[in-house]
């Protein structure tokens, strides 16, 4: 860098410069910090962790801190704590404290009153004193070059004034990309400085050791949230003590000769049909396992042609072992192809148990010698239909990006993300030889409504930017029981505004966020999902 350029910075009091970027999202705090320091310090995408940047201008040492940004029409409250607590964080990386704050807005005639208070209440995290450090710096395009701060400050009204007083009219305009406005920005940070008799913003100490044990506590929350869902799932690997099981099968497809096989006993060599539900149980391998046999179905005979008898036994085959079932074996002759009517046969008879049953039901293959040295993958690609469609539904408030998140889905501009979703909408696209559905919903929509099918699965939409509230989670927990509680089995969340996550991880931000997301979180069986709805890519992230 020439420094011949930077004449006007001689003089200086301090030898170090330490300058906190604020503002909203999309404000061009990532292009001011690149500007000050004169190269490509920080990245594009937006961050909810503070990144700091050490560089040198005419022998001048500079520290730039950027603080996350937040959504310039939300109000602290909607913004998620962990963005807030890393904007109180900002101070402590440039210790003593920051010379000044510069306040970066986007010169665009759309300051509202909003906008204002929403600056305002961010801000006020920092403490009153804080105005004292601050410059407000204008972004702008290289064809508005030529104005002047003042005039962005006029002639949009009331809420700039303000923001212009409370910053003793100190405000500047650049645009990012020209270099050679570098020395006249630092000019004006230098008379800021000197005015403030070069001190330093100094917040209270004990706000800042409190901010930094939250951090540190929320940091060890994370570690140990992880470990129990580690354990979690060694548990579910490792299985229960006692486990309860319902065999499901057409006539004659081996069902009571697998109940001989799980329990361990020998099979008569001559096979009685089961005309009525039967329970067994024996200690297997240290765990008390209860098998029910049922009746079976003709394979080629949907459920309303089987016998009300055969009906009502399968109907109360989960009764035969209280208080219900751990899980469902359908049993299929590999030496029998599987046609169309033997997959309906089947769906019907499992669906008259319950419309919740499949999240429960493992395929279990009978005649299993038949199959030599063909693996069971090889035999499935052959002959069972594969699924051929999949139904997703979008559940979530306004605001949350569902629209958004169905045209990732299906990596096309499908769902308007313009105007709220006020009716339920589909629409469909080919991924990987499968026809999926999407379905958007009004965030009104009643999740116990006919729109849900048996087979779609449910994603329950929420904003990452934003703070979750506990009232979103009553409304989600009223609607989603009042169906039934097996409708959990079927949802996963699914965080919007993934590229406002940043260097932060999902887990960090869900323990962050406290108590009702957490709760969602578990609710849904640890399954969570993120997606960068700016960017479709390749696909992947779906």
């Amino acid at each position: 860098m020439a420094t011949s350029n930077l004449s006007t910075l001689d003089g200086w009091c301090t030898s170090q410069l330490k300058i906190v970027l604020l503002g909203g999202r999309d404000s061009g705090k990532n292009a001011v910090g690149n500007l000050i320091l004169g190269k490509e310090e920080f990245g594009t995408k937006e961050r909810t962790l503070c990144s700091s940047r050490i560089g040198e201008v005419a022998g001048l040492r500079l520290t730039v801190v950027n603080a996350p940004g937040w959504w310039c029409d939300s109000s602290a409250q909607s913004t998620p704590k962990l963005v807030k607590r890393e904007i109180i964080t900002s101070v402590a990386l440039c210790s003593p404290g920051p010379h000044v704050f510069l306040i970066i807005i986007k010169a665009t005639p759309v300051f509202s009153e909003k906008r204002r208070r929403a600056l305002e209440e961010h801000m006020a995290l920092l403490g009153d004193t804080v105005w004292s450090h601050c410059m407000v710096v204008f972004t702008c395009a290289e064809k508005y070059k030529d104005k002047n701060p003042e005039e962005y400050v006029e002639r949009w009204g009331k809420a700039l004034r303000w923001l212009s007083e409370k910053c003793s009219q100190r405000c500047h305009s650049v645009v990012p990309s020209d270099n050679s406005e570098r020395t006249v920005l630092l000019a004006k940070i230098q008379k800021l400085v000197t005015e403030n008799g070069n001190s330093v913003f100094e917040m209270q100490e004990n706000f800042l050791r409190v901010n930094q044990e939250e951090k540190r506590e929320m940091e060890e929350r994370t570690r140990l949230r992880l470990m129990k869902m580690r354990k979690q799932r060694e548990n579910k690997s490792k299985g229960v003590t006692n486990i309860r099981i319902v065999l499901l099968g057409a006539k004659g497809s081996g069902k009571t000769s697998a109940l001989n096989t799980i329990l361990a006993r020998e099979n008569n060599p001559k096979p009685i049909r089961t005309v009525c539900c039967q329970a067994g149980q024996e200690m297997v391998l240290g765990r008390l396992v209860t098998v029910v046999d049922t009746p079976g179905w003709w394979m080629n005979y949907f459920c309303d042609e089987s016998s009300n008898f055969d009906r009502g036994e399968l109907a109360l085959s989960s009764y035969f072992c209280p208080p219900g079932p751990h899980v469902f074996l359908l049993v299929i002759r590999v030496d029998r192809a599987f046609t169309e009517t033997y997959r309906r046969a089947a769906q019907e008879h499992l669906d008259m148990i319950g419309k919740h049953i499949w999240t429960h039901v493992i395929l279990l293959f009978s005649f299993g010698d038949w199959l030599g040295d063909t693996p069971i993958e090889q035999y499935i690609e052959k002959n069972l239909q594969p699924l051929t469609e999949l139904r997703v539904v979008l559940i979530g408030g306004p605001k949350t990006g569902k629209s958004s998140c169905g045209n990732t889905i299906l990596s096309r501009d499908c769902f308007d993300t313009a105007a709220q979703t006020t009716s339920c909408t589909e629409r469909q696209g080919n991924i990987c030889g499968k026809m999926v559905v999407v379905a958007d919903t009004p965030g009104c929509l009643s999740v116990t409504s006919d729109f849900l099918k048996a087979s779609c699965a449910i994603l329950l939409v929420v904003n990452l930017s934003s703070s979750f509230k506990d009232t979103w989670r009553k409304t989600l927990q009223k609607e989603l029981e009042a169906g039934g509680d097996q409708l959990w089995n079927r949802c996963m969340v699914l965080f919007s505004y993934g590229d406002m996550l940043g260097d932060t991880s999902i887990e960090q931000h869900i323990e962050s966020e406290g108590e009702p997301l957490q709760w969602l979180v578990e609710k849904c069986g640890n399954r969570y999902h993120v997606l960068d709805n700016k960017n479709w890519g390749d696909g992947a992230q779906r």
